[in-house]
């Protein structure tokens, strides 16, 4: 008796769809090992008996349902998916999206190449002569957040038409972003001796003192003026200060000299008669004005154009403000964009801009069986399923402040079996369906759960309001918006979905195109 003789079609198409799979994973594996270890004919051989297996066992029920061109066609693609799927990086060409732990170390490489290119940029600043704490403000003030490069990539992949990730390239982008230092030239420092002679009579009266003065040229320097950023310019007013030429390499480097013209050191002192002849020493050096804080001139439409030019729509400038915004909170700049637009949350990294527009994706049907699970926010996508800050984000975000108390339903038919508060996820309600999948649905309104466990459901029953329950990482409450899973589980399996196999939702409830 065959191994498919007690099943259905659908159970045929899914048993083998699975057999091919793992089979084929297989052979992607092997293949890879055999190319590079040139063993060629070898895996040849053992592809060739896997395939023999499995179509000994398939293409008889196979062809009785889709004949034969259908069944060939079916095999071919199968066993190129499946190929496929063992490649690092290919997942994201597949159905399901879901990172490997190689994966996760490709995007924090990525995005450490980002973190690298702005420590880079601000290099020129290390060798300046100022004040540490002055050098430390200035520092933060003119390099480019490295989270810039993250939020256009997670953008891109937002609103990418054919679902690859895009990653823009790090070092043309920071060309466009990195500080442009400018400098002036010093040359009136100079040397300075000043001679007092005092005299007095030797039978008593009034004393009289001369003062003298000798000078002596200092070489030239350049002293920093102004720094172009993608913010805006950052002037630097110069400022002279007197030395008395005992201080130590630090308090050089750190620019304590003094702002008192008449700071000098005595380094001798004569009598010959009546007179005393002393003499004293500084000499001048203009550096930095590090007694004033620095000052940022922002120049909103100078960000704008660098982020439009690279591939930001002009309507979502904000949003990128937000995510570099909630990703570097040391970004006091991005802060400031941010902070000019009604709606934003600067402790929060999801999107709850009104105009972030997300019609012109195209948009996909759902699944036969399948809602959309907010049925007020069909399509809007506030944060997709994939990579975030290093992270895996294993579900997608939808609704928002423009959605408070706005109806969920259950996205299928299925079981509510788990009911719960955690402070990640808030008030969650999670749901097992008949075909091996579960639906979560997190951050829930307080008391606004209407299903109860064991309760059965339909598609599009409602089962609680849009919420913001739950605390993000830095402790502060979670933006408005209903965060959504779809997970392959064991039946009634409560592992989070991020250590057990999520997918991407939008491959079963449609909205944009994956």
């Amino acid at each position: 008796m065959s191994l498919y003789d007690d099943q259905n079609s659908q159970d045929i198409g899914k048993q083998a769809a699975d057999d091919m799979k793992r089979h084929g994973k297989r052979a992607g594996r092997l293949g890879l090992k055999a190319l590079r270890s040139k063993l060629g004919k070898k895996f040849a051989k053992l592809v060739a008996s896997l395939l023999k297996t499995i179509i000994t066992k398939l293409v008889g029920i196979l062809v009785s349902f889709l004949g034969v061109y259908g069944t060939i066609i079916l095999i071919a693609a199968l066993t190129f998916l499946a190929i496929l799927s063992s490649i690092p990086g290919a997942d994201w060409y597949l159905d399901d999206t879901s990172r490997s732990a190689e994966q996760v170390a490709m995007d924090k490489a990525y995005e450490d190449s980002y973190r690298d290119q702005a420590d880079s940029s601000v290099e020129e600043i290390g060798p300046i002569r100022s004040d540490f704490d002055w050098k430390q403000d200035f520092t933060r003030i003119v390099k480019p957040s490295w989270a810039i490069g993250v939020s256009i990539a997670r953008y891109k992949m937002v609103t990418n038409l054919d679902g690859k990730p895009e990653y823009p390239d790090a070092a043309a982008l920071y060309a466009a972003l990195k500080p442009k230092f400018s400098y002036t030239t010093i040359s009136d420092d100079v040397e300075r001796w000043k001679t007092v002679v005092v005299c007095c009579p030797p039978n008593g009266g009034k004393c009289t003192t001369t003062i003298t003065y000798k000078t002596k040229p200092r070489p030239a320097h350049k002293v920093l003026t102004n720094v172009w950023t993608g913010y805006g310019d950052v002037p630097v007013k110069p400022l002279k200060k007197y030395w008395l030429g005992t201080e130590n390499e630090d308090q050089i480097q750190n620019n304590e000299g003094s702002t008192n013209k008449e700071s000098y050191r005595k380094i001798s002192e004569t009598s010959s008669e009546n007179c005393t002849t002393t003499v004293w020493y500084q000499y001048e050096n203009t550096e930095v004005n590090d007694l004033a804080s620095p000052d940022l001139k922002e120049d909103p439409p100078r960000i704008a154009n660098i982020l439009i030019a690279n591939g930001v729509k002009e309507a979502d400038v904000p949003v990128i403000y937000q995510w570099t915004a909630a990703a570097d909170p040391l970004d006091s700049s991005m802060k400031f964009f941010a902070g000019n637009f009604a709606g934003v949350n600067l402790n929060d990294s999801y999107t709850n801009y009104d105009n972030w527009d997300m019609g012109d994706i195209p948009q996909q049907d759902a699944v036969n069986g399948w809602v959309w699970p907010m049925p007020d926010s069909i399509g809007r996508l506030n944060s997709p399923f994939g990579m975030r800050w290093g992270k895996l984000h294993a579900g997608i975000d939808t609704g928002g402040k423009n959605y408070k108390g706005k109806s969920v339903v259950a996205a299928r038919d299925g079981v509510v079996f788990y009911i719960y508060y955690s402070n990640s996820y808030g008030n969650m309600v999670m749901i097992q369906h008949d075909n091996g999948l579960q639906t979560r649905y997190a951050h829930l309104m307080d008391g606004s759960i209407m299903v109860h466990e064991g309760e059965k459901v339909t598609a599009g029953t409602v089962i609680a309001r849009e919420g913001n329950s739950g605390k993000d990482a830095k402790g502060n409450p979670h933006a408005w918006h209903l965060h959504f899973e779809v997970v392959k589980a064991g039946k009634f399996d409560r592992t989070p979905a991020a250590s057990s196999h999520p997918v991407n939702p939008l491959l079963y409830i449609g909205g944009a195109a994956r």
